[in-house]
């Protein structure tokens, strides 16, 4: 007889479509992997085998979702101030505002709505950028002198404004020592007001006891009794001082002289030109010849103007861009309006003569 035949351990089994597709991808899975190659037969009893363990393992259980993270609770409204509480924060905001810092309101309401009072709460507004820079000396005495050198802020105020009383009644001049940054090195040393008044007595003296030649030769050139009162106290500080207002006054009686108007930030624009007395002279004639056209074309046109723009044209200052713009504007105007020249088109101002001076 002929010898049988040997069975396959797997018979062959006609695979689905579904499972002919899967088994195709898990050939070419393990082609590409160098790995040899299951029969259909084989490849469809190890699905088979990994189905049963599957269903013989227990099941695990579900992962839980991830808690949800719990929203912040909105910030709760300051409570209202209780009468007590108002009237506090009233009384040192009008305290506060007598010093100059009155920005430290809200933060005062603040620190009072957070229960804040008495000496903590002054300790509080102490420690501010603006109480600090407020009461900048303070700082310096405490390192020289120690804490107990701190003054309150009403002696640290007092004693500014003794200081400016005792000068203003001197007579020196406006700009000269009269703002708080000025006195906050005096504040410093512990310099008393009396004895600010002590070295304007002493500068007085001195000045009487000058020649006359010297005082009237200073008189001659403009200078007030005050201004040399300055001079003698700090020679550094009130001669560029004296020098500049001397300049802003004849630049205000040169542009009366020919009938101007000029607010002080022109005066001021004009001096820091640099112009010599014959120039400002010079340069305000220039600005007078063409005021009253100008002045008439902006009405007429309803143009705001000022003898102001005619001086910043003329002297070039930075405010000369904008009224050259200005002038142009209403030459173009008055020339579309009358098919002829423009009366601010020749002589004094005419574009191509501004910032001659």
């Amino acid at each position: 007889m002929p010898p049988k035949k040997k069975q396959p351990r797997f018979p062959q089994r006609e695979l689905t479509p579904r499972q002919r597709e899967l088994y195709m991808k898990r050939v070419l899975e393990l082609r590409e992997q160098g790995k040899k190659e299951p029969t259909p037969d084989q490849w469809l009893a190890a699905r088979q085998r990994n189905a049963r363990k599957a269903a013989e393992s227990p099941a695990k259980p579900p992962t839980p979702a991830p808690a949800a993270t719990p929203k912040p609770a909105a910030p709760k409204p300051p409570a209202p101030l209780s009468d007590a509480d108002r009237n506090a924060y009233e009384l040192l905001v009008a305290e506060f505002e007598k010093y100059g810092l009155k920005s430290l309101a809200p933060r005062i309401l603040s620190l009072i709505q957070d229960g804040y009072e008495g000496s903590a709460l002054a300790l509080k507004l102490r420690d501010t950028d603006e109480y600090k820079r407020r009461f900048k000396a303070n700082a310096d005495r405490v390192k020289m002198f120690g804490p107990s050198a701190e003054l309150s802020p009403a002696e640290y105020v007092a004693n500014e404004n003794a200081y400016r009383q005792a000068l203003a009644a001197s007579g020196l001049p406006r700009g000269f020592y009269d703002t708080n940054e000025d006195f906050q090195k005096w504040i410093a040393y512990d310099v008393s007001p009396a004895e600010v008044q002590s070295r304007v007595d002493l500068a007085r003296e001195q000045l009487f006891q000058a020649d006359d030649m010297y005082r009237n030769g200073l008189r001659s050139l403009g200078w007030s009794e005050g201004d040399m009162l300055a001079a003698i106290l700090d020679p550094t500080k009130a001669v560029p001082l004296v020098q500049n207002n001397m300049a802003r006054a004849q630049a205000a009686g040169s542009a009366q002289a020919y009938g101007l108007s000029l607010s002080g930030g022109a005066l001021t624009d004009v001096v820091a030109t640099g112009a010599t007395r014959g120039q400002i002279n010079a340069g305000m004639l220039q600005a007078a010849d063409g005021s009253v056209d100008y002045r008439r074309l902006g009405a007429i046109y309803g143009e705001q103007t000022s003898d102001d723009d005619l001086v910043d044209s003329v002297f070039g200052t930075s405010g000369a861009q904008a009224a050259n713009v200005k002038k142009k504007g209403l030459a173009s105007k008055e020339r579309a309006s009358f098919g002829g020249s423009s009366g601010l088109s020749q002589g004094s101002l005419s574009s191509r003569r501004s910032g001659t001076i």
